[in-house]
């Protein structure tokens, strides 16, 4: 069996879509072309031993018959996730991709404070406006933002002080 893609999609040769320890998979709705999915993340799974999160996992359709969807929902035991997908709100955006960016640059180098304030002026953007530029009106001040989530804050590192132990490791 191979995997042909959809006639808008072809020129964009996509089928799955990956970020971290996520990952999407696109292919037909039918449950001959699942079962053959499953059948190759089963071996993965003997392979490797990682496995798939049920309870995390969702399958989304497009133009699939009622029949087809439950035949499939029951080989995949996932539940039905809607559309538009929604992967990562602006906290966790900020706090897994863009923080770990800045401690990798911290753990080669120590960040000049001015380039710390620009950092973080764009992660106030980020989270206030979902914008990376331009204006925003601030909610609150940063250095609550960087409190606990016990203290009221949102947990993100405060990125001066994880600066210079970042940099210890080329020690």
């Amino acid at each position: 069996m191979s995997l042909k893609f959809h006639q808008g999609c072809g020129s964009l040769n996509i089928n799955h879509l990956m970020f971290a320890d996520d990952l999407i998979l696109f292919c037909y709705g039918d449950v001959k072309f699942v079962t053959y999915l499953m059948n190759c993340i089963q071996a993965f799974k003997d392979t490797f031993g990682l496995h798939v999160n049920n309870n995390k996992s969702h399958v989304f359709f497009c133009n699939v018959d009622d029949n087809v969807r439950s035949n499939i929902k029951r080989i995949l035991s996932f539940e039905e996730g809607t559309l538009p997908l929604r992967y990562l709100g602006r906290v966790q955006l900020i706090q897994s991709v863009l923080m770990s960016m800045q401690f990798f640059w911290a753990s080669i180098l120590i960040l000049p404070k001015k380039v710390i304030k620009k950092i973080q002026k764009i992660f106030s953007r980020l989270l206030w406006s979902g914008k990376a530029d331009g204006r925003n009106k601030v909610m609150v001040v940063w250095k609550e933002i960087e409190k606990l989530k016990k203290e009221g804050g949102l947990n993100i590192k405060d990125m001066e002080m994880w600066n210079k132990p970042a940099n210890c490791k080329r020690v």
